[in-house]
């Protein structure tokens, strides 16, 4: 295994949970705990600071960090923001030194450590489940690709009733199988689920089953 696999690999892997801070509506971790974290696997981890990049035209300004992990080194950037995430204007030293110890622990994620965070998730094994019902959400979609290309083409033309009906030849746990938000990479966009939850929807349905 590569060494950044290996890396990856380590820290991505760790429970970050029990060490989640928060301040407004944004989740973060200790700076101290994350570095002495990484430091606990890779006692030979460095990191490096650039000097501050000015927009001289706002008076706001950008840092950058990099972290060196077993030789490889990640760099991330960050504006000097507020806890509402809305860059300040002329920055004191003490908001930059704020924005590059964010800055820091956002760089250490990217070698794995509290990467989970960025992702919208908690817990290495909430990533793990969330890929997971991915997987299996395409492969429902490959299987009936067939129908939700007929249901959508219908749907396109306003034709309820050949898009009912090709639904309906779908059981319930094929059609959960397929339902999911564009938003989280459903296949059928806001639309069209909103269409097939109408009574207009069912009603169509109905009749072409009556028609049978």
């Amino acid at each position: 295994m590569k060494t950044s696999e290996s890396v990856w690999k380590t820290l991505s892997e760790i429970d970050v949970s029990n060490h989640i801070e928060q301040k407004g509506n944004l989740n973060y971790l200790s700076w101290a705990w994350a570095w002495s974290t990484l430091c606990t696997h890779y006692p030979d981890a460095t990191y490096t600071y650039t000097e501050p990049k000015w927009c001289q035209w706002s008076a706001t300004c950008e840092v950058e960090v990099s972290v060196t992990v077993e030789g490889m080194t990640r760099t991330m950037w960050l504006p000097v923001m507020d806890y509402k995430n809305k860059s300040i204007q002329n920055p004191s030293s003490r908001d930059i030194s704020d924005a590059r110890i964010r800055c820091l622990v956002k760089a250490i994620a990217m070698h794995g450590l509290g990467m989970c965070l960025y992702l919208g998730e908690t817990t290495p094994q909430a990533i793990k489940d969330t890929s997971k019902d991915l997987v299996n959400y395409n492969t429902s979609v490959r299987e009936h690709i067939y129908s939700i290309s007929a249901i959508k083409e219908a749907l396109e033309n306003n034709d309820l009733e050949t898009a009912a009906e090709e639904w309906g030849q779908l059981n319930e746990d094929e059609q959960r199988s397929i339902w999911k938000a564009p938003s989280k990479g459903g296949i059928f966009t806001t639309q069209e689920l909103a269409t097939i939850k109408t009574s207009d929807f069912r009603e169509a349905g109905i009749a072409v089953a009556q028609a049978v």
